[in-house]
């Protein structure tokens, strides 16, 4: 039965028995209800008339066709009309029009003219608009002043120069968030790397320098716990709109420190051999960090990689940095 969920499977060779039968019956009637529930409602579409034709095969249509159940219908009404067409009997039923038909709301209206007042700046010129343009990288805001290279140096000693920058700013960014055991193996594995050329002694010399620094006491704020790397960051910085990425960030209860590593070679001895446009890129990250933390004091510090020392650059410095 339906209601126990069962497949009945019926092999026409055994006969109908009366279960059988009674399903099958009721299947039928329930797919003749269906059937003319879909006449209904195609012929309840039509708003003024309804046409009914129909075209068979060499096969006969079936019975209980819309067709034929159209026809049979045609015999319960009264009034209905015949004519003869080359091609059959034709019949018309009609209905009157005994109820007023309903006026049409849609119908435009004539617009009543009114007085038009545009609003001011209908007829206002727009204000003239500042040119935009891509934000800037505070390290490339000027030509940075790239007196770490010797004169004698060629191609190859530069292009060594900047690719020992970048192995160190990428071992500084991921050896404070690994395990202290882990780090020389770490650190070996990625200098060891075909691309970079190092001999032993080379990694020797990167790595000694890189655990001093992540070991030292006087370091311990930079890379300790709440320090972020590769901080990315947009402002808009006296009138100009910035963007780029800080090397290491820590906020602080009342503080915030920004760290730029440098691979200069050989590094700033003193403040006024720093390069202008380091100092400008500082206050331009000081600047910023300030509209962030108003209520912070921003400190920011040059990381010197080569002899792994730090140099803060005095609030004084950045404020003529940023004038400049």
């Amino acid at each position: 039965e339906e209601e126990d969920g069962l497949c009945v499977w019926h092999r026409s060779a055994l006969g109908n028995p009366e279960p059988i039968n009674g399903l099958k019956e009721h299947n039928k009637a329930a797919e003749l209800a269906e059937y003319r529930r879909l006449l209904y409602v195609a012929m309840t579409r039509a708003e003024d008339r309804l046409y009914v034709c129909g075209w068979e095969k060499q096969k006969a249509r079936a019975e209980n066709c819309w067709y034929n159940l159209i026809e049979k219908g045609f015999g319960l009404l009264n009034n209905v009309e015949e004519d003869e067409l080359e091609l059959g009997t034709f019949k018309r039923w009609k209905v009157a029009q005994t109820r007023p038909a309903k006026p049409d709301h849609k119908s435009p209206k004539a617009a009543t003219p009114q007085a038009l007042t545009l609003p001011l700046w209908a007829t206002s010129l727009p204000k003239q608009e500042g040119a935009l343009s891509k934000p800037l990288a505070p390290s490339k805001m000027d030509d940075l002043d790239d007196v770490a290279a010797s004169p004698l140096a060629g191609r190859e000693q530069e292009i060594s120069r900047y690719m020992r920058g970048t192995m160190i700013h990428k071992l500084l960014e991921i050896l404070p968030e690994s395990p202290i055991e882990k780090r020389e193996a770490l650190a070996r594995d990625y200098l060891s790397k075909g691309a970079y050329k190092l001999d032993d002694q080379q990694i020797d010399d990167i790595w000694k320098k890189l655990s001093k620094l992540l070991t030292d006491a006087h370091f311990a704020p930079i890379f300790g716990v709440g320090s972020q790397a590769e901080v990315s960051f947009s402002a808009i910085v006296a009138g100009k709109p910035v963007a780029g990425q800080i090397d290491r960030l820590v906020v602080m209860d009342t503080k915030v420190l920004v760290v730029d590593y440098k691979t200069n070679r050989p590094p700033a001895k003193s403040l006024d051999q720093v390069p202008a446009s380091y100092a400008k890129q500082m206050a331009v990250y000081s600047q910023a960090l300030q509209d962030i933390y108003p209520d912070k004091e921003i400190e920011c510090a040059l990381l010197w990689t080569e002899e792994m020392r730090l140099m803060t650059l005095p609030e004084k410095m950045l404020k003529n940095a940023l004038s400049a």
